[in-house]
C-alpha cells in the first residue's frame, strides 16, 4: 500500500501556476471498492468530495497541507480544464509507447506521470466534443467534467511546463479516437495528425 502523503514536497514546484490558482482541488486515498483498488476524492477535513459539487472542492494549499493524512492531491474538471489519461503506456524504463508519444507530440501542454509511473496525464484548457470519453482498446480517457485526476508533479521531461489552451488539437484527437470507426486498425497504426 502507498505510504500516506507519498507525493514528495519538492515536486509541488513542478505543478503549473495555472492549476494551483484554481479552486478545484481535492485530496484522495486508495480504497477497495468491489474488489478493486481505487482513488477516492476527499476534502482536506476528511469528508467525501464530489465531482459534481464545487462546494466540496478546495484551494491547492489546503490540500497540500492535508497530505500527511492522504495518499495524494487531485484536481476536478470544470471551467474549461480538460484531462487526458493514458494508462499503461510507460514501461519500467520510462519509455513511452509509440501511441503515447504521438499523443504527447500532438498536445503541447503540461504532461506528468501518474502515481503508478506507468501512465500519463495531460492537463490543458479547451472543450471536448460530445461523445466518447473512454477507449479501452487504446487505454485513453478524455474528460472535462464529472471526474478528477490525481496530480503528482512528476513532470514529463520535454513537454511544456505550462497548461496550454488546446482547441483544434483536442477536437482532432477526440475525432480520431472516438468517431472514426476502424475496428481492424491496430493500436500502433492509429492516425493522429501531426
Amino acid at each position: 500500500m502507498a505510504q500516506r502523503g507519498a507525493m514528495r514536497m519538492d515536486r509541488q514546484t513542478h505543478i503549473p501556476q495555472e492549476l494551483t490558482n484554481l479552486r478545484q482541488w481535492v485530496v484522495w486515498r486508495y480504497e477497495a471498492r468491489d474488489g478493486q483498488r481505487t482513488k477516492v476524492p476527499y476534502m482536506p477535513d476528511g469528508q467525501h468530495a464530489k465531482s459534481n459539487d464545487p462546494a466540496t472542492w478546495r484551494d491547492y494549499q489546503s490540500c497540500v497541507d492535508a497530505l500527511p493524512e492522504f495518499d495524494g492531491i487531485g484536481i476536478m474538471f470544470a471551467h474549461g480544464l480538460v484531462g487526458i489519461d493514458l494508462d499503461h503506456h510507460v514501461d519500467e524504463h520510462g519509455k513511452l509507447t509509440d501511441f503515447a508519444q504521438r499523443v504527447v507530440d500532438q498536445l503541447p501542454t503540461y504532461w506528468e506521470t501518474s502515481p503508478s509511473g506507468r501512465g500519463l496525464h495531460a492537463l490543458c484548457f479547451g472543450e471536448l466534443p460530445s461523445g466518447g470519453r473512454k477507449n479501452t482498446e487504446w487505454q485513453i480517457e478524455m474528460y472535462d467534467a464529472g471526474r478528477f485526476f490525481t496530480v503528482t508533479g512528476n513532470h514529463l521531461i520535454g513537454t511544456p511546463t505550462r497548461v496550454a489552451y488546446l482547441g483544434s488539437q483536442l477536437t482532432e484527437l477526440h475525432q480520431s479516437i472516438f468517431h472514426e470507426n476502424h475496428p481492424e486498425r491496430p493500436r500502433s497504426s492509429l492516425v493522429i495528425s501531426s
